[in-house]
């Protein structure tokens, strides 16, 4: 094991950018007892099957950004209807509320793109929702001092 850990430090290439430090990080970010999507496999067996699936991750997002492609089925979600309120009606569309199961591989590497390239993504100034030291606090002092 420790031999794969020196051969992913030694893989030194500029396109290079995911080591097994960032794998670690990402994966604690990854929340366990989730439903898995479509391809069965949930977060568990990647956080705590070890150092040597780690290196394996770190090789494969590695060659996956070296050579610009993201496999198709990083693109899929099993989409499963959840009621809005058990006590409802329950026989009504508008009862349901979807949620998207992404393959737990996705996900991961998702989390590592987003660290990686976090520094060049940007949003609006007016965006105050879904993003760090932002929320509606901020959106309302912003409405009430461009009112007066």
């Amino acid at each position: 094991m420790q031999d794969l850990l020196i051969r992913n430090a030694e893989y030194d290439d500029a396109s290079s950018k995911v080591d097994i430090g960032l794998c670690q990080r990402s994966l604690k970010k990854m929340k366990p007892n989730k439903s898995p999507g479509f391809d069965n496999i949930s977060a568990e067996p990647l956080i705590y099957d070890g150092p040597v699936l780690h290196v394996h991750l770190c090789l494969l997002f590695n060659t996956m950004l070296q050579h610009c492609y993201v496999p198709q089925d990083f693109g899929f979600s099993l989409i499963v209807p959840l009621p809005r309120d058990k006590h409802d009606d329950t026989t009504k569309f508008d009862m349901y509320r979807g949620i998207s199961l992404l393959p737990a591989v996705a996900k991961l590497f998702e989390y590592m793109l987003l660290k990686l390239y976090e520094h060049q993504l940007t949003s609006d100034p007016l965006q105050f929702g879904f993003k760090k030291h932002s929320g509606c606090c901020h959106a309302v002092m912003l409405f009430s001092l461009l009112r007066m």
